[in-house]
């Protein structure tokens, strides 16, 4: 509830903020928030991915200059608008093409995009039109930009935040519904309840011990039985993005990330041992290691899922 209110009057502070402020608090809170809406364009590809991209100067300047383009042609705020068509498409051609490289060469590939990005656009314009720059004839007021930037980087954060957390901003963001089979919470299906213990209690009887680890996880450390309720050990989080949208999701299979460690770009995770089956005898002991087989695919945002020894479900109810 707090960081709720607190939230709340942060966004009032930034809508009334060009009422109070002066031209220059004004032109700074402008600059903040475009720095803001850019670094965020930069971590929502490269934080999840690992992959370090310097092509996002690219799509900014390639949105700037469509702006730049249509502004005398446009109302406002349409030329932004058409900026971010342009970029998404540039981003989609040349992530199709950038996605199959890895490590340095990705880096490189980047770089290299955004330095051809400049040098054709300075050719286009000394060579083609004539012209060294834009000059911009109508220019919206500086409340109209304040706000339209305010948008937009407002935009960007819930869109990250959102989808971090397997959610839709404006739709089902902050409070999402998680509806995996096998998986009943109370208050309304609250994705505030999206981490538990597994207590085990032979018989019935509460034993005080849950599933986890002795320490912060590492790969392949061994699962074992913790005191319940003391540390993030015993703690796992269902990792409802990562989940494999096919039979698997239908089926409510999910990864469990342990929570003794906070890198949940690559988080350690409940596996069955490899080759190693459930009828197995004795039955092997299960470990944590890192998500695996997760990749991301051109026209699937959230990738193909887990392995299969990452994925777990539940069922409910009295057994028999």
């Amino acid at each position: 509830m707090a960081a709720r209110l607190g939230w709340a009057a942060l966004g009032a502070a930034l809508v009334v903020a060009p009422q109070v402020l002066g031209p220059y608090y004004r032109s700074l809170a402008l600059a903040i928030l475009a720095d803001v809406a850019l670094a965020v364009a930069w971590a929502f590809f490269s934080g999840p991915t690992r992959y370090l991209s310097l092509a996002t100067g690219a799509f900014f300047g390639a949105g700037a200059y469509t702006t730049a383009v249509v502004l005398g042609r446009l109302p406002w705020p349409l030329p932004v608008l058409a900026a971010a068509a342009v970029a998404a498409a540039m981003a989609l051609l040349v992530g199709t093409l950038a996605l199959r490289l890895r490590g340095p060469y990705f880096a490189v590939f980047t770089f290299g995009l955004a330095e051809l990005a400049k040098h054709t656009l300075i050719w286009f314009e000394t060579s083609i039109t004539g012209t060294v720059g834009r000059l911009l004839l109508s220019p919206p007021g500086p409340v109209a930009l304040y706000y339209t930037v305010l948008a937009v980087a407002a935009l960007a954060v819930t869109t990250a935040v959102a989808l971090h957390y397997g959610c839709i901003a404006g739709v089902n963001f902050p409070d999402c519904p998680f509806n995996i089979a096998g998986f009943n919470f109370p208050s309304g299906n609250d994705s505030n309840l999206l981490a538990f213990e597994n207590e085990y209690a032979p018989f019935g009887v509460d034993s005080g011990l849950c599933l986890g680890v002795a320490a912060t996880a590492f790969n392949d450390e061994g699962v074992t039985l913790q005191p319940c309720g003391v540390s993030a050990n015993t703690v796992w989080i269902l990792d409802t993005l990562d989940q494999s949208f096919t039979a698997a999701w239908q089926h409510g299979y999910i990864p469990l990330i342990n929570g003794s460690d906070t890198n949940f770009s690559h988080p350690f995770v409940l596996t069955y041992p490899n080759q190693s089956f459930p009828t197995d005898k004795p039955r092997p002991q299960l470990v944590v290691t890192n998500l695996t087989g997760f990749s991301f695919q051109i026209g699937n945002l959230f990738g193909t899922g887990a392995d299969s020894d990452q994925l777990w479900g539940a069922t409910f109810g009295e057994e028999k």
